[in-house]
Formats: C-alpha cells, sequence, structure tokens
C-alpha cells in the first residue's frame, strides 16, 4: 500500500477510487468557482491569461441558456462543504449521418490536489450512465497537442484519437 500526503490528510491507496465523489449540474451561484478553474486550466494547459470578466461572461451564458451547455462540478463525497473539486461542460453535436448526437467534454479541470484520485473518471462514468438510454453515439473532445498528461488520462478512459482534424478560420 502506498500513502499520499494530500490537504494534511493521510490516505491510503486502495482498489477502489481515493476519493468518491457527487456530481451535480453548477447553478448560478457556482460561476465564480468555474471562471477560477477555467482560468487556471488555460494557463497550466496552454499558458494563457485569459480576460477574467470574458470568462466570466462566458460561463454565465451556459449556466443561463442551457441549450449551449451544462456544467457538472465534482465534490468530494466526504467533504462536500469544501465545494468544487473538478468540473466539465458538456455541449451536445447533431449527427444526421448516424442520427444520433456525439457529446463533447469542454473545459475540464480537476483542482491539483485531487488529480490521479479518479475524479475525471467517475465524471465521465456518472456522464455514461446518464446518458446510456438517450441516442448519444459517442464521447468525444479535444486537447492541446502538447498535453502529453491530459491525452494519457483520456486513453486510460477509452478515448482514442479519431480520423478527424480540427481546423479553425477567427472570424473575430
Amino acid at each position: 500500500r502506498r500513502s499520499y500526503w494530500i490537504s494534511g490528510t493521510i490516505r491510503i491507496m486502495r482498489k477502489e477510487y481515493l476519493t468518491k465523489i457527487i456530481v451535480d449540474t453548477a447553478r448560478k451561484q457556482e460561476i465564480d468557482c468555474i471562471v477560477d478553474f477555467q482560468m487556471a486550466m488555460a494557463k497550466e494547459s496552454e499558458g494563457l491569461d485569459l480576460d477574467k470578466g470574458t470568462v466570466k461572461e462566458g460561463v454565465s451564458k451556459v449556466i443561463e441558456y442551457i441549450y449551449l451547455g451544462h456544467y457538472y462540478l465534482a465534490y468530494d463525497s466526504e467533504n462536500p462543504e469544501c465545494g468544487p473539486i473538478g468540473c466539465m461542460m458538456v455541449t451536445r453535436e447533431w449527427s444526421d449521418w448516424t442520427n444520433s448526437e456525439y457529446y463533447w467534454l469542454q473545459s475540464v479541470y480537476v483542482k491539483p490536489e485531487y488529480r490521479r484520485w479518479g475524479v475525471f473518471t467517475q465524471m465521465v462514468q456518472w456522464l455514461e450512465n446518464n446518458v446510456k438510454y438517450k441516442d448519444v453515439k459517442s464521447l468525444r473532445l479535444y486537447v492541446d497537442k502538447g498535453n502529453e498528461a491530459a491525452k494519457k488520462c483520456y486513453k486510460k478512459l477509452g478515448l482514442k484519437p479519431c480520423h478527424y482534424s480540427m481546423y479553425e478560420k477567427a472570424l473575430k
């Protein structure tokens, strides 16, 4: 057994997840937390310093207009009062080819002290369990080409590089 020193507590590694999580849909009162997560994620993964006001407007729109997507937050089930420990946004894409939806996982972030504890894995499993009776063909995401840690995590979850490449044309 291996021990980890995290946030002043010792946890013993077991076969089950080190932290069992609760997943909940984000609400208006959690906007600032999501903004902080997104600011940290942009800095860590791409070295970007985003404009906090712009990010707050963007997050607020998703919370207000559910057709844009949904934010889901993860909480440590043993300490939910400590606030969110991770988040992801899910957006939907319709395919006329398959007559089904594809769910895009975006804005994925887990607090550093909870990484490698199965938080994101449990969030994805929660999502899979909640969509298994819907016409969702697959889960998709995009990742920065240089983010090897994220790629390794996604592969462990069964996500694989697909045959599509992404292109972009900036309009503003």
